[in-house]
């Protein structure tokens, strides 16, 4: 299966906070196709966001204008302690938030950040406790896992073929008038 990653992103937020997405208060950094992607996505969804831009002020549709909080990246430490998710997507050499700087800002109740930059936007070391942090090797490894594929289903149907292979070689021999 063929997904853009604000795609794979959205669905594992969707995973991983169920019925809670459209009320989970959830920052999105960056404004180029894959930060309009994810918000275009959080707003299907009904969800609200903050949108972080750098230097590229994004343009917000007049329809979806009440739900999005259009923020620069460095008004990010006045919201940070409300945010319960961060999704970013922003091509820097160093990461955005770290944990040296930005721990005392966090959400006290947990924040998720999935990190879609390369290299990391987000530091790695955030992890821990009720920080957590998911990059795109975590991204492919669910995938991979069957939570965004057909790969489990394929799967469990080998097994149960394999199970009773000769089962279903007897019905195919039936049929065949062997």
């Amino acid at each position: 299966e063929v997904a853009e990653i604000e795609d794979v992103a959205l669905r594992y937020l969707d995973f991983v906070k169920k019925a809670q997405v459209s009320s989970s208060r959830i920052l999105v950094i960056g404004t180029g196709v894959v930060g309009h992607g994810l918000v275009d996505g959080l707003m299907k969804r009904g969800c609200s966001c903050v949108w972080a831009y750098h230097e590229h002020l994004p343009d917000v549709r007049p329809e979806c204008a009440s739900r999005i909080r259009v923020i620069r990246l460095g008004e990010m430490p006045e919201v940070l302690k409300d945010i319960d998710v961060v999704i970013s997507a922003v091509p820097v050499e160093e990461p955005l938030l770290t944990r040296s700087c930005h721990t005392p800002m966090l959400n006290p109740k947990g924040t998720l950040f999935i990190d879609l930059g390369m290299p990391h936007n987000i530091d790695p070391a955030l992890d821990g406790g009720s920080t957590v942090v998911v990059g795109l090797d975590e991204l492919k490894n669910w995938i991979r896992q069957g939570n965004g594929t057909f790969s489990r289903a394929d799967a469990l149907c080998t097994q149960v073929l394999e199970e009773h292979r000769e089962f279903y070689d007897r019905i195919l021999s039936s049929i065949r008038g062997e």
